[in-house]
């Protein structure tokens, strides 16, 4: 079932002088489509369902997420391994390939598998130094951050 419209009037439904018979038809259609919404829990494009602790139920969740530039996606796993690169989403590159990137803009993150050598590790790209290189500053993922 799909997620109901939003056709609801309220034409004859926003003031006491409004007729009794006209309003009749945009009650029927919004307690209409209030039943739609209703019968759509837990249907595709439907209303998601609430376990008793108010949260979506595991079954419910989908295996994969996806997120606009202004959307943050929080995730809280209990007893199981989030790979910082699946939930990133970051390509993959050897150090050779980031530094032979061409122009990337400052701020850039990428994944480095380090299949030419060494740990992987996040890059995130500065911007160009006095000789026109691309710089990257490479955390190792291994590495603890000290406070």
């Amino acid at each position: 079932m799909a997620y109901p419209t939003n056709d609801i009037t309220t034409t004859y439904l926003d003031s006491a002088n409004d007729s009794i018979g006209l309003a009749r038809a945009e009650l029927y259609n919004a307690l209409t489509r209030l039943s739609e919404l209703i019968d759509s829990r837990a249907t595709s494009e439907g209303l998601c369902p609430l376990d008793s602790n108010a949260q979506v139920p595991q079954i419910n969740m989908p295996t994969t997420f996806t997120s606009g530039v202004s959307n943050s996606i929080h995730l809280q796993p209990g007893d199981e391994t989030v790979a910082l690169q699946g939930v990133l989403a970051l390509d993959s590159y050897t150090v050779a390939e980031l530094e032979a990137w061409s122009n990337p803009a400052a701020g850039t993150v990428a994944y480095c598998s380090n299949g030419d050598a060494g740990d992987p590790c996040l890059a995130v790209a500065l911007g160009y130094d006095v000789g026109g290189v691309e710089q990257w500053k490479a955390v190792a993922l291994g590495s603890l951050i000290s406070s």
